[in-house]
């Protein structure tokens, strides 16, 4: 199913003196970096030393095995935006569930800086991704990378609209609490499930009145367990009933 998926990203070289099909190196890149390889040289290894196989699958007509800067020329004239969308598209389609089970999707949102992508020499900062995660099968759904001028969280509101998912339940950490999220989750016709960060004093009031003045709609807790030389205890409790302080009048109201 994945060489019917890179066989669709356009190839963007001119068609004259293509000798390798753009799907045949992406596939085989793929296999390479699965069995250790990290580096251009590696991957032509891993296809040399397993050359007669992928020829018998593949039906490969080479007249002999692509040079490593060949590989590297090749992979690094890849139009980003083609090849993320055909991530996508192999994710959507390898994470599918039965109709029944749509509104029960759980998609994690969260940032990440990848180790080692900075280059002084450039001036240039560590490159930091923002990932959709489904919780269920332990897919990545989509990835997109964050820019130097601005943050997650314009990036995060804009993932989750180019995405196209409906009836789904988005999670964020505290720093993508913002009224913009939460209203293009509605236009999408999502939830949202986020933090709320120390600094929006009225917002976090409003929840420590509610929590402290009636009990929970229900609770879950997981069992205890020890990682990482630690010992994790999680607790959630479902409130309905919030209580809502409007500062300006002093008027308190409840709000389900």
């Amino acid at each position: 199913m994945l060489k019917s998926f890179l066989f669709e990203i356009k190839d963007n070289r001119r068609k004259e003196g293509r000798r390798y099909e753009l799907g045949h190196i992406l596939l085989f890149a793929i296999f390479a970096i699965a069995s250790g390889a990290d580096s251009y040289r590696k991957v032509h290894t891993f296809i040399k030393g397993n050359y007669e196989t992928l020829r018998e699958e593949f039906g490969l007509k080479w007249k002999r095995i692509p040079a490593y800067t060949t590989i590297r020329n090749i992979i690094r004239g890849l139009s980003v935006p083609d090849l993320e969308e055909c991530f996508r598209k192999y994710s959507l389609k390898l994470s599918g569930l039965p109709e029944e089970m749509r509104d029960m999707i759980f998609i994690a949102c969260d940032g990440k800086t990848l180790r080692g992508s900075f280059d002084n020499f450039h001036d240039k900062k560590a490159i930091h991704i923002l990932s959709a995660f489904l919780s269920e099968s332990g897919i990545i759904l989509a990835h997109c990378e964050v820019g130097e001028k601005t943050n997650e969280i314009p990036v995060a509101q804009n993932l989750m609209k180019e995405l196209g998912l409906e009836n789904r339940v988005f999670t964020y950490d505290a720093l993508n609490c913002q009224e913009k999220t939460l209203k293009a989750a509605k236009e999408n016709n999502n939830d949202v499930i986020v933090c709320v960060k120390g600094n929006q004093n009225e917002l976090l009031n409003n929840r420590i009145d509610t929590c402290q003045s009636g009990l929970p709609s229900s609770e879950y807790e997981e069992p205890v367990v020890k990682e990482r030389n630690r010992i994790e205890r999680r607790k959630a409790t479902v409130f309905e009933d919030m209580i809502i302080t409007n500062k300006k009048n002093g008027k308190m109201s409840v709000r389900s």
